[in-house]
């Protein structure tokens, strides 16, 4: 990722001097905002985990919590649409 964003960078300091590809430098204030971050795959309200600081808290308004009936399947559950989607975990 470092080498992708030097070659995005217009900064000169950014190439190495001899071959001018892209290098930058671990403590590079352009990789600040990627340090310490994990991509949280298959959570589309969760972009990533922060491992120095704190993970970011979505708003969880739309989220409901149902009992019903312990006979009940999926489509029975699923036709109780509050909203468009509906998603069901156990």
């Amino acid at each position: 990722m470092s080498n992708r964003l030097g070659m995005l960078s217009q900064d000169k300091s950014c190439r190495h001097p001899s071959t001018g590809r892209p290098r930058i430098a671990p403590n590079s204030p352009l990789l600040a905002p990627f340090a310490n971050k994990l991509h949280v795959m298959r959570m589309l309200d969760v972009p990533y985990m922060d491992l120095a600081g704190e993970d970011p808290d979505p708003p969880r308004e739309h989220v409901f919590h149902l009992t019903f009936p312990k006979e009940w399947r999926l489509p029975q559950v699923t036709k109780i649409r509050l909203i468009n989607e509906c998603h069901c975990s156990t």
